[in-house]
């Protein structure tokens, strides 16, 4: 991963004012986008029980989206941002991703949607998500493939073959991943692995 020159990202300040953004820039055609695009590749990732985590959920668009088509799923979010959790519902909660309340093996899967390409330390990262994750669980990434920030990324150019060696590194197994779903606003990748 190439790393961009932006701004420190690590202030809940920070993220409640792109949550502020998101919503007067009218975010959600963005996210209608890729509801019909790529949460259908996502899903094929996903058990369809067990205990699962969204790590940087915002207000629980996806965690909506597999009440629907994942029924029999515990589901929690997690976000950094108050604003964003306060427009959600269900099972929401304000945490930081590289220090997470839960304690360790409490998930069957932990999924992050957008979320590796703009923290400081994505492997800090994907390494508290592999702790709270039970021995057998499921980690799922879903990032923006090589392209160039939409919005503030720390990281660019994510690919394959960076995330796959980074998670074997970790501890994960069987390491699969999907096609690039082409965009716009970005192509999109989804790699998961089993701890």
């Amino acid at each position: 991963m190439k790393r961009a020159e932006r701004p420190d990202l690590n202030s809940m300040a920070y993220w409640d004012m792109t949550w502020d953004r998101f919503e007067r820039e009218d975010g959600y055609a963005l996210l209608e986008n890729e509801r019909q695009r790529s949460w259908p590749m996502v899903l094929r990732a996903v058990p369809k029980r067990g205990r699962f985590l969204d790590v940087g959920c915002s207000s629980g668009f996806w965690l909506t989206y597999l009440r629907e088509h994942r029924p029999r799923l515990e589901l929690t979010g997690m976000d950094y941002s108050r604003s964003a959790i306060s427009h959600g519902e269900g099972r929401l909660l304000v945490g930081d991703a590289l220090a997470m309340p839960f304690p360790a093996g409490a998930f069957d899967i932990v999924y992050s949607g957008h979320l590796i390409e703009h923290v400081q330390d994505p492997w800090a990262v994907l390494r508290e998500q592999g702790r709270v994750l039970r021995p057998g669980g499921r980690i799922i990434v879903n990032f923006p493939y090589g392209d160039g920030p939409y919005v503030e990324h720390v990281w660019n150019d994510i690919r394959y073959g960076d995330l796959g060696l980074g998670l074997r590194w970790l501890g994960f197994q069987e390491i699969r991943h999907t096609g690039v779903v082409p965009g716009p606003p970005v192509a999109e990748g989804v790699i998961w692995g089993t701890k």
